[in-house]
Parts: structure tokens; C-alpha cells; sequence
């Protein structure tokens, strides 16, 4: 089990969406690849990994449900240019890969996280 940390993004539509870093877009999903969400209050959303047409950006999850989730826990409510971070675990059963919510990133230095 990995935990990734992703960021709040606006998707430029007056909605919100989930971006990976670089390096976790690369090693661990591919371009389109079907990711199942398990959030808080037992929402379970399908998204596709995507990063536009070019390929070579980072990954991010846009979906209306999940833009929902963000708006209705506030994690589009931040400071200028401090984008809210949310952890999540990655676990994978067979082909399937699925992130599920664990809590909203503090500033501060988390413990106990392990990346395995």
C-alpha cells in the first residue's frame, strides 16, 4: 500500500478536480486508466487518469461527483497559491486500482504514513 498525496485544482469550469505530481503519475498510473474512488461518507466514484492531449503533464482526476466532494468538504477553500493536499492509500486487486480517502493533508510534518 502507497499513500499519495493530491493536489486541489481548479478545472477551469467553476469545478474542482485532483492532480497527481509527475513522478506519481508516472509510476503508478497510465494515461486513461479507470481509478476507483472511495471518499468520505461512503461516496465511491470511477475517474479516469488523464492529463490532456499531450501526455508528457502530470495526471489528474475530473469528475462532477468528485468536484462535488471537494466543494461540500471545503477543500477548495485555501490560501492564494497553497492549494489544499489530500492523502490518499493506493491499493491495487488484480488490474483495478483504487485511491481511498485517509485525510486532509496538515503543513505540518505527518507521521506514521508508510510507502511501501
Amino acid at each position: 500500500m502507497k499513500t499519495l498525496i493530491l493536489t486541489v485544482q481548479s478545472n477551469g469550469n467553476g469545478g474542482w478536480r485532483l492532480g497527481l505530481s509527475k513522478p506519481d503519475s508516472e509510476n503508478y498510473f497510465t494515461h486513461l486508466e479507470s481509478v476507483r474512488f472511495l471518499l468520505s461518507n461512503g461516496l465511491e466514484i470511477n475517474c479516469n487518469a488523464a492529463c490532456g492531449i499531450s501526455k508528457k503533464k502530470s495526471f489528474d482526476f475530473n469528475n462532477k461527483l468528485l468536484s462535488k466532494w471537494i466543494i461540500e468538504n471545503k477543500f477548495d477553500k485555501y490560501p492564494k497559491e497553497s492549494p489544499t493536499k489530500i492523502l490518499f492509500k493506493l491499493t491495487k486487486k488484480g488490474a483495478g486500482k483504487t485511491l481511498t480517502y485517509v485525510s486532509k493533508k496538515n503543513n505540518s510534518k505527518i507521521k506514521g504514513i508508510e510507502n511501501s
